[in-house]
């Protein structure tokens, strides 16, 4: 989300003789931030590819940081239209919704109710979600991906859910035109990325 900063407040005095009296005038401005669309993005690359597609990455003029199973950076959603189109190791790109802990399905359910799901869906669109859990509290994937079915149904009308299914090489892909959500629970704590390499992205 853009956050605002406060500006320096600028004050102007002002007397007049006659009177005595001292009128101060303070005019305070808000700015908003200097990168208001940055987003958390990460590319998956098979094991020991990843120092190579930081190289890709670097020749589209984005800085990455190499991390285990792929290539993290920040940047304006265009950078991650660069990456999808010309990517050559990379098997998706993704791009982090949220990321918050969670030890009861209370707990999930208001995080996941806080999340701006129109900014990732549109009106009618088709959602899929693949979840996997470790060492978690919560194990039950297919009662997670619930949860965030019904907070997408809240907020985002004739929103259709699907499942994702599994595959052989990074574990989830999308059944079709949707939009797949990878959901992640490890120790507790939960990621959200939302898959720019499908067709619902596009």
């Amino acid at each position: 989300m853009p956050e605002l900063e406060q500006a320096a407040t600028v004050a102007e005095t002002s007397a007049r003789d006659t009177s005595r009296f001292l009128i101060v005038i303070i005019v305070v401005t808000v700015k908003p931030s200097v990168q208001p669309n940055r987003h958390s993005a990460f590319a998956v690359t098979a094991p020991g590819l990843e120092p190579i597609c930081a190289r890709e990455l670097a020749g589209l003029g984005i800085d990455g940081t190499v991390e285990e199973g792929g290539v993290a950076w920040s940047g304006p959603l265009e950078s991650v239209a660069r990456a999808n189109l010309w990517l050559r190791t990379a098997s998706r790109v993704i791009v982090r919704v949220a990321e918050f802990r969670a030890l009861t399905f209370f707990e999930l359910e208001r995080h996941a109710n806080k999340l701006n799901w129109k900014r990732f869906v549109a009106r009618g669109g088709r959602v899929e979600f693949r979840v996997t859990c470790r060492k978690s509290r919560l194990y039950h994937s297919d009662a997670v991906a619930q949860r965030f079915a019904q907070a997408v149904e809240r907020q985002v009308p004739g929103v259709q859910i699907g499942k994702a299914v599994e595959t052989d090489d990074d574990g989830s892909q999308s059944t079709g035109e949707a939009q797949l959500f990878i959901v992640r629970f490890v120790r507790d704590v939960c990621t959200v990325s939302a898959d720019t390499s499908g067709a619902a992205w596009l």
